[in-house]
């Protein structure tokens, strides 16, 4: 069970998305960053419109795959290591916050959540958040509450709200 961001990119048409990304990326001095596409004879745009989705691929196990309603970030990051090291917490968040220009909240989830296919099939931040809230109800109130003990076991429930 990995880290997940979800982020709400309705407002923005797809070139100007695509230029954002570029200039958060390229800035990335840490890491490198390619576009992963489908079919390698096609534009990065054919490919987002043919497809519905494109990704970008980074050196350290993350993918953002760009959807016609939704971006999703994925880390291969521990999500109980996400819950419960700070330092771990600060510099995913502090990532994400580099999309603000696309969205100002991202929802934070395990993997297990297994969003990517809202992503594909091009569901809309509302539908996410009423399916969230049918399923955990209200958002959490802090990240490390999504993290509890219960009969000498741990276990992650809900998701978080963050602004950006």
């Amino acid at each position: 069970m990995n880290f997940t961001a979800i982020f709400n990119r309705e407002h923005m048409d797809t070139e100007d998305l695509i230029k954002v990304i570029n200039h958060i990326f390229e800035t990335d001095k840490n890491k490198q960053w390619y576009w992963y596409i489908d079919n390698e004879n096609m534009s990065l745009l054919e490919n987002y419109y043919f497809f519905g989705y494109i990704k970008l691929i980074g050196s350290h196990g993350q993918e953002l795959i760009i959807g016609k309603y939704l971006l999703e970030y994925d880390h291969l990051i521990n999500w109980k290591l996400f819950l419960l090291d700070e330092k771990i917490t600060q510099q995913l968040r502090e990532f994400c916050s580099r999309l603000r220009n696309i969205s100002p909240y991202a929802i934070y989830l395990p993997s297990e959540y297994d969003f990517v296919n809202d992503v594909f099939e091009a569901q809309k931040w509302r539908d996410v958040l009423k399916k969230l809230h049918k399923d955990f109800g209200d958002p959490v109130a802090t990240i490390q509450s999504m993290f509890a003990q219960k009969d000498d076991s741990w276990y992650s429930y809900g998701y978080f709200i963050d602004e950006l």
